[in-house]
């Protein structure tokens, strides 16, 4: 019998693979994005909308399959500090996939130039093939990218446009008597009835009144904090939780002296909502930051106060004798040896307050932010 040669052996073996085996070349993951998951959006579903847009474009090519779904709702195109885009880069990197679908080159993002450096650089680099179905660019097809460049400077400038709106519509609002802040404070509630307006909490409310006596016959922040909590009194971390909100609260929830302090210090218990303490402008790139007094919009008469003006100007009084003798004490055991020459001129990039001159054991003068002290 006459013996098979190794070579027609192999020719036999690779045609007896299935078509679709040897069709199969892209693995790919699946990328959605959904700026803002509200009810009309969840109930429409936009994310799945995406996803059955790319499953149907899947289908129709034999040579990609779907090796992985990822999704990120509510997070804004504008950066890509996004937890399922990081994890889907991560596949990319690990070899897991190598071809990335989305529905439109917006829901990778809006940011031109990070845009242009993932998909002319990072994905050709990692070998990742890159398609957005409607925008019609396939990133291993030539003369698909003519376009993009400009589809992705459109998206960027809408992204601002939109932000910058609906920036100048909640400053607008903020002009309003209305009360435009998220939770109610302390002692407050939101109101059943009226879209943006609190109502007085009278299971709290007295506890607000008994913290602004207690200041003003002498106490101070930390004898305050140790009687309520010694009275079994809820703190406002827990006693939001118990009304079924702040359901991953991981600490005991007891009072302290900063609670008692914002509540000494918190306008609206005179009936004024107070705006613009912390703001971002996405538009013009800047971050998150608290702001100075003199830029927050204050209005007056919103609501109904717990105490009246006389005593929370007799409350702010004494929180201004507290801080001044504390920074008094502070500058007599750490004196710096130089003029701050930063003063007003640097920040804490974490909380965004004002920085200040403090020196250490060792005669080192360093930098400290004025929120920790």
């Amino acid at each position: 019998m006459a013996r098979k040669s190794r070579k027609n052996m192999m020719l036999q073996e690779n045609t007896a693979l299935p078509d679709k085996e040897k069709k199969v070349l892209f693995k790919a993951g699946l990328y959605a994005r959904l700026s803002h998951e509200k009810e009309e959006n969840i109930e429409r579903g936009t994310i799945e909308t995406q996803m059955e847009l790319m499953k149907n474009y899947v289908k129709d090519h034999e040579d990609i399959v779907i090796e992985e779904e990822y999704y990120d709702a509510s997070f804004t195109g504008t950066n890509f500090e996004r937890p399922d885009f990081k994890r889907m880069l991560e596949d990319a990197k690990t070899g897991r996939i190598n071809c990335i679908i989305v529905k439109d080159l917006s829901r990778l993002g809006r940011n031109y130039v990070e845009m242009g450096n993932y998909i002319e650089r990072v994905f050709p680099f990692l070998n990742v093939r890159f398609i957005a179905v409607t925008d019609d660019f396939d990133s291993f097809r030539p003369g698909t990218d003519l376009m993009m460049p400009l589809k992705n400077i459109v998206n960027e400038f809408y992204a601002k446009d939109i932000s910058k709106k609906v920036s100048t519509a909640h400053r607008r609002k903020w002009t309003t008597d209305e009360y435009m802040c998220g939770f109610a404070p302390y002692g407050y509630l939101k109101s059943k009835t009226e879209k943006n307006r609190i109502v007085v909490d009278e299971a709290t409310a007295g506890n607000v009144r008994l913290i602004y006596k207690l200041f003003l016959d002498g106490k101070g922040y930390t004898p305050i904090a140790k009687y309520l909590n010694e009275q079994g009194i809820m703190s406002p971390l827990m006693y939001l939780k118990s009304l079924g909100y702040q359901q991953n609260v991981k600490t005991n929830g007891v009072w302290t002296k900063t609670t008692v302090k914002s509540i000494l210090t918190n306008q609206a218990y005179i009936g004024s909502a107070v705006h613009g303490k912390v703001v971002i402008e996405k538009y013009n790139n800047i971050p998150l930051h608290a702001t100075d007094p003199s830029e927050w919009v204050i209005v007056e008469n919103t609501h109904e106060p717990l105490v009246d003006k006389e005593t929370f100007e007799k409350a702010q009084e004494r929180v201004k004798e507290i801080s001044d003798a504390y920074f008094a004490k502070e500058f007599t055991k750490h004196p710096p040896n130089e003029m701050n020459l930063l003063k007003g001129k640097i920040v804490c990039g974490d909380c965004g307050k004002g920085m200040r001159l403090r020196e250490t054991i060792i005669r080192f003068i360093i930098v400290v932010c004025v929120a920790e002290l």
